[in-house]
């Protein structure tokens, strides 16, 4: 019995801090990217970005091919995004930009958006656009 109550409560533990992650960190995100608000998106969020410095390897002189894919699985898992990259340094700026795409259902509509995101090798990523 005293097992079943320790079980039972570390479930309820865990499902409980599940959801109340995702509806206050990403409920703005959803309605942002639904009406292609840019500074929005991008203070929304710019901080899940801050922390993923680029570590440029050989294989990624740039540094951020990791740090893009922990993004869009960050995305995924906690606002309920379905979230792809589609390009990784692709757009031949300086610096170079990465692009993902997103698709989500938000308040009965489903769409898509693309988030440009500047990928500099010596700097944090940011977000630079989000269109369709």
């Amino acid at each position: 019995m005293k097992w079943n109550t320790l079980f039972l409560s570390c479930c309820l533990l865990i499902l409980s801090a599940c959801h109340d992650t995702a509806p206050e960190a990403c409920g703005p995100i959803h309605y942002h990217l639904l009406n292609l608000n840019v500074q929005a998106v991008k203070d929304d969020l710019d901080e899940w970005l801050s922390d993923l410095q680029p570590e440029p390897t050989q294989e990624d002189p740039i540094g951020h091919q990791q740090n893009l894919d922990s993004f869009v699985a960050k995305l995924n898992s906690i606002c309920d995004l379905e979230g792809t990259v589609i390009c990784y340094a692709c757009v031949k700026t300086f610096p170079a930009q990465s692009e993902i795409r997103v698709h989500t259902n938000y308040a009965g509509s489903s769409f898509e958006r693309i988030i440009d995101i500047s990928t500099p090798a010596s700097q944090i990523m940011t977000i630079i656009n989000v269109h369709e």
